[in-house]
């Protein structure tokens, strides 16, 4: 990861607002970023941030090529964690 989007990065992750954040690299390179807020305002402060805008602007964008931004509202949540079998050995 380039340093100067791992500071981007670690500046907006100690935002307020910020509930989760993974990242997921599949086989062949390509980086998965999920991330969820607590609300609206949440991500408008992340994505009007002049660090985010300033990154955005500069050559770091050559490095990812392309990106997809997906934004949605969940209506309903839910599941069950299963236990790790490894867990207390």
């Amino acid at each position: 990861m380039n340093k100067e989007y791992a500071h981007m990065l670690e500046t907006l992750l100690a935002l307020d607002g910020i509930r989760e954040h993974k990242e997921f690299t599949s086989e062949d390179g390509e980086l998965l970023q999920y991330l969820e807020f607590e609300d609206k305002a949440a991500l408008d402060r992340f994505r009007d941030h002049p660090e985010h805008i300033r990154v955005k602007k500069s050559a770091v964008v050559d490095e990812f090529g392309w990106w997809d931004v997906r934004i949605a509202t969940v209506d309903e949540r839910y599941g069950v964690k299963a236990p790790r079998a490894d867990v207390g050995r």
